[in-house]
C-alpha cells in the first residue's frame, strides 16, 4: 500500500494551489446565491465619492466627509469601482456579484 500512496503524494505548493482552485470553482458555482451585506452600498458610494474627490468633480462629490457617513478605505474599493466603470456595468446585481468574486479571489 505504501508505494501506491507515494505515487499520489504532492508537494505543499501543489496542494495549496489545488485547494485554492477548488475554493474558486465552488465560489463561481454558488455566486448566484450570494446576498448583499448591509454596508456594501456605503462602500461603493464611498469609493465613488473618493474618485470624485481625486478627479475634482465637485458636482458628483456630494456630502464628502459628513459625520454620519462611514469612511471606507479606497485601497481596495477604488480598484473595484474602476473595474466596474471600465466594464461599463449598470446592473447592480452584476456589480455586487463581481465585487464578491474579486473579494473572494483576493482572499484566496
Amino acid at each position: 500500500m505504501r508505494p501506491f500512496l507515494s505515487m499520489f503524494r504532492l508537494s505543499w505548493p501543489v496542494q495549496s494551489l489545488l485547494i485554492c482552485a477548488a475554493f474558486l470553482v465552488v465560489a463561481i458555482w454558488v455566486v448566484g446565491d450570494y446576498g448583499s451585506g448591509i454596508d456594501e452600498i456605503g462602500q461603493r458610494l464611498g469609493a465613488n465619492r473618493n474618485l470624485a474627490f481625486i478627479v475634482g468633480d465637485t458636482d458628483r462629490l456630494g456630502r464628502f466627509g459628513a459625520e454620519h457617513d462611514r469612511y471606507y478605505g479606497i485601497a481596495f474599493e477604488l480598484p473595484l469601482l474602476l473595474l466596474e466603470l471600465g466594464l461599463e456595468w449598470e446592473d447592480l446585481r452584476h456589480i455586487y456579484l463581481m465585487r464578491h468574486l474579486v473579494t473572494h479571489g483576493f482572499f484566496l
